[in-house]
């Protein structure tokens, strides 16, 4: 249902620049085609890591939008003020051609 759509996010995609010593910088930039869409967010679960000796806080979420084709897992969502990274981009068992299902994490190092 497309009035389930009450979230605001923005997708952003990664880029990478040289930085003339043979590695490179990372930064984000929204993508260049709608980038603040409607969503549905929602946690899924929440748990504790240790990862590189240090422990972190890592969150799931369901994100669903309006169809796209253009989001792969190397994109990132900004939603209220946190960033959730892309795991798995997949269609909406129930609506396939109508919207598209994200499974996203926060927390965990990008």
């Amino acid at each position: 249902d497309a009035g389930q759509l009450r979230d605001r996010v923005t997708i952003q995609s990664e880029t990478r620049t040289s930085n003339g010593q043979g590695g490179y910088s990372t930064s984000w930039a929204n993508v260049a085609t709608t980038p603040t869409v409607w969503a549905h967010v929602q946690g899924l679960s929440g748990d504790e890591a240790l990862q590189a000796g240090v422990q972190r806080s890592i969150q799931q979420w369901r994100v669903v939008i309006r169809k796209r084709s253009d989001i792969t897992t190397k994109h990132r969502l900004q939603w209220s003020g946190m960033n959730l990274n892309v795991k798995a981009v997949m269609p909406l068992p129930d609506e396939p051609r109508a919207f598209t299902l994200l499974i996203c994490e926060s927390g965990a190092v990008a």
